[in-house]
């Protein structure tokens, strides 16, 4: 492992705890009280349920990001797997914090979905931004490659 690797896996361990951390501080804080509080509703949508969806779109490519790559190949499908085992469990245990831990938050099942939900759209909107990448690299690649042929 090269020196800047390594600071790499240090770093993305780092920004992968400090997300999470974020997420449990936000699910858990008191915001009543703090001058801070949310519309009743976002585009139609509780407020409340918005806030836990953008809370998990960042999570798959948070973890895509950050993870090593050799754990993860967004070609495959079966190796997102994990990525979204750890978003449910992250989701879950977010919810159970609050049942336990707090009297101001209360666990709701459609908090979870919403995690969830916000946690599959951001996989899926990673699957189809690397699909178009790799798609418009092999591009560049070719088009090289013939430039290349002709000179």
């Amino acid at each position: 492992m090269t020196l800047s690797a390594k600071y790499y896996r240090i770093i993305s361990y780092i920004a992968i705890l400090l997300y999470i951390t974020a997420i449990f501080t936000l699910c858990l804080f008191n915001f009543s009280g703090k001058g801070m509080s949310l519309p009743p509703y976002f585009l139609g949508v509780p407020a409340d349920k918005a806030m836990h969806f953008a809370m998990f779109l960042p999570f798959f490519p948070v973890m895509y990001v950050f993870l090593p790559k050799r754990t993860v190949s967004i070609t495959d499908i079966k190796a997102c797997l994990p990525i979204i085992a750890a978003g449910t469990a992250v989701a879950f245990l977010s919810e159970l914090s609050q049942y336990l831990f707090t009297e101001s938050r209360k666990a709701e099942l459609l908090d979870f979905a919403a995690d969830i939900s916000g946690l599959l759209a951001g996989g899926m909107l990673t699957l189809i931004t690397a699909s178009a990448l790799r798609k418009i690299t092999k591009k560049t690649i070719r088009e090289t490659d013939n430039k290349d042929r002709t000179i």
